[in-house]
């Protein structure tokens, strides 16, 4: 439809999809807009009758895949067809919609055909993508070719040092989690879903004959079925400490600082928060050398993200249990390419070229 372009001195209005009430799980989207905010952009949190009855410039989706990733058809398929109603009335008022590319696929694959149909009618509603690396502009474009043609920009996640309460040491947080103080301790946390390999992990690491070595996992699994094989898998191992619920906010330092290191083993990844938050705690990573982390270890050093290539195995842990207690690693992450001011004001600049469009 025809549309009016604001003039450059009207302040940039964004409705976006996540905003802040994601804040608690994963403070990503809260970190970015309320930056943007300090910046000068209005922005709101979703809802249908402020996009009806708001003049708004950009609707920023992120994850709408979680719209159709339900286990009940009915369900996916109403959030489906709600999903679709939300973008049309969006390009019918001429707001430019805007997708951060957090995921490639669905990794809950409940309805393939849904999924398949999702994605198909999905694309052709993007005015224009964020990616979060470079390595991924490739795999985005092959993936979706109508978005070839679409304006991009490459933003990176923000990291979330001084965001969670950080004030226990290495040795108070071992004492309130019972671990030795000269243990060596391998920590996996975040969100736990099949595609992030956990059981293997615990199952790799229960075939260590490590005396001295920890494995804490913690965080919640997706489903109890997914929980109880991990239990099964760790059970009868006293080196295998898990939490498998959601961490306060006040005891997410008591785990990184506890670690050594950090092991994310991931089947399928094209982002990593739960790396950038290792990092801003100051904990080295282990991940998979998909392109993104590849890159990210480009960006951090060897000193902090150390990749391996194929399937976790007990040889890649040991040589990642060498790796993160070696001697001459700076004491922080060098995370100033990634702060939220340049995060905020990158995104911004974006938002003003689409809302020319």
């Amino acid at each position: 439809m025809n549309r009016t372009v604001p003039p450059v001195d009207v302040p940039l209005r964004v409705l976006a999809w996540p905003a802040f009430k994601t804040k608690i799980g994963n403070p990503y989207n809260w970190l970015l807009y309320s930056h943007m905010a300090a910046q000068g952009v209005g922005v709101d949190e979703f809802g249908l009758g402020k996009l009806i009855r708001g003049n708004y410039d950009i609707l920023h989706v992120h994850w709408p895949e979680w719209q159709i990733s339900h286990p009940g058809l009915f369900i996916a398929l109403l959030r489906f067809l709600r999903l679709f109603l939300i973008l049309g009335v969006a390009r019918l008022r001429g707001i430019r919609i805007v997708w951060t590319v957090h995921n490639l696929y669905l990794h809950e694959k409940y309805h393939p055909r849904l999924g398949d149909w999702f994605y198909r009618l999905f694309i052709p509603f993007v005015d224009g993508y964020i990616s979060l690396t470079v390595a991924n502009v490739p795999q985005i474009r092959e993936r979706f070719p109508l978005l070839r043609s679409r304006p991009h920009e490459v933003i990176p996640i923000g990291h979330y040092r001084g965001i969670y309460p950080d004030g226990v040491t290495k040795e108070e947080a071992r004492a309130h989690l019972g671990i030795a103080a000269g243990a060596r301790v391998i920590l996996y946390f975040g969100h736990i879903r099949p595609y992030k390999n956990v059981t293997p992990l615990v199952k790799e690491f229960r075939m260590s004959e490590w005396p001295d070595c920890i494995l804490l996992v913690a965080g919640k699994p997706m489903t109890p079925e997914l929980e109880a094989e991990i239990r099964q898998a760790g059970t009868g191992d006293p080196r295998i400490r898990l939490t498998l619920d959601f961490v306060k906010e006040e005891d997410v330092q008591l785990f990184f600082r506890a670690a050594d290191f950090v092991a994310l083993p991931f089947q399928e990844i094209t982002n990593s928060s739960s790396a950038i938050l290792a990092l801003s705690f100051d904990r080295p990573v282990l991940v998979p050398a998909a392109s993104s982390l590849v890159e990210l270890q480009g960006m951090m050093g060897d000193a902090w993200v150390k990749t391996y290539t194929g399937d976790l195995a007990l040889e890649t842990l040991e040589r990642g249990i060498e790796w993160a207690t070696l001697a001459g690693r700076p004491a922080e992450a060098p995370l100033d390419r990634i702060g939220w001011d340049t995060i905020a004001s990158r995104t911004k600049e974006f938002f003003l070229r689409m809302r020319k469009i």
